[in-house]
């Protein structure tokens, strides 16, 4: 089981990772680590980098799937994300976002981008 729930995961993340190529974002990297922190995705949208946090889900509510991006998840994301741009010398503009990946047992797909779902906290 836990073999095919990665396997779904990984599915998603190419899949959100195609359909952000489609809308011409420049992705830069896949499954960022550091330290126990992980990005998804990095893409540059413009002039933005975008750290975009992947939701793979059976057919469900789009809600139900952003919902499930947690605070804590969200912050090993913004860690990671503070990491990539000290590594990369970057201080531009940038952003977190959520694409949901909604996959059907006929194995239809919908994709959503969330843009700027969550950010950083007082």
């Amino acid at each position: 089981m836990a073999a095919e729930h990665i396997n779904f995961g990984r599915r998603g993340e190419k899949l959100a990772a195609e359909f952000l190529a489609e809308l011409e974002a420049d992705i830069l990297a896949q499954n960022y680590r550091w330290s126990r922190a992980e990005v998804d995705i990095i893409a540059r949208v413009d002039k933005s980098l975008h750290f975009i946090e992947v939701k793979t889900r059976a057919w469900q509510d789009w809600d139900d799937a952003l919902s499930a991006v947690s605070i804590r998840q969200q912050q090993r994301v913004m860690k990671a994300a503070s990491r990539y741009m000290e590594d990369e010398n970057y201080d531009g503009d940038f952003q977190f976002d959520v694409v949901i990946v909604l996959i059907d047992a006929g194995d239809n797909v919908k994709i959503k981008w969330v843009k700027d779902a969550f950010g950083f906290w007082d």
